[in-house]
């Protein structure tokens, strides 16, 4: 079973995916110390939101079982 309360602040990264390629990339990288929890704001929403109203937001943590990393995506 997978605890991820193992993870430290830094194991937990975001991504976010509007199509939007240069957008996604500055805001993965303004939230690359954001830890497990993820606040969403207008701010957090692409340029095009209000004609598609599509995007996705992955996380990504690095849990330590002892022996290996294990990455796990949601």
């Amino acid at each position: 079973m997978i605890s991820l309360r193992m993870c430290l602040p830094g194991d937990w990264s975001w991504t976010r995916d509007s199509g939007q390629v240069t957008e996604d990339n500055a805001w993965s990288v303004a939230h690359a110390n954001n830890g497990r929890v993820l606040h969403l704001t207008n701010e957090d929403m692409p340029s095009n939101w209000g004609a598609t109203r599509k995007v996705k937001f992955t996380c990504t943590a690095y849990v330590r079982d002892g022996i290996e990393s294990i990455k796990y995506r949601k």
